[in-house]
């Protein structure tokens, strides 16, 4: 049986990406090793180009989904979280969705 502390989140959006599974489009992603410049708000950083791109294909839907749930900046709290490289993707994707 799990184990564990549990915390009660009273509100707000959780969001959750998973890790790679062995197809094509992982493989791709994951193969992307070069380093990009283009992270928004953080001069000179430099990210994975796969997880970036990821990240970047998410942000809008999960823009959309937000709005549709009446979650828009300042009203409520989002979590985001990942498993392997969806954790590197979510780590990109909380950054981006504070930028707005």
């Amino acid at each position: 049986e799990p184990q564990g502390e549990a915390s009660v989140v009273d509100s707000g959006v959780l969001i959750s990406i998973r890790g790679s599974i062995q197809n094509d489009a992982n493989a791709r992603r994951d193969d992307q090793t070069d380093f990009v410049g283009e992270l928004s708000g953080c001069e000179g950083c430099e990210v994975h180009r796969g997880f970036y791109e990821s990240a970047g294909a998410l942000q809008q839907s999960i823009m959309l989904n937000l709005q549709e749930l009446l979650c828009v900046p300042g009203s409520c709290t989002v979590y985001v979280t990942g498993h392997g490289s969806g954790a590197a993707v979510a780590a990109l994707l909380a950054w981006m969705l504070a930028q707005g």
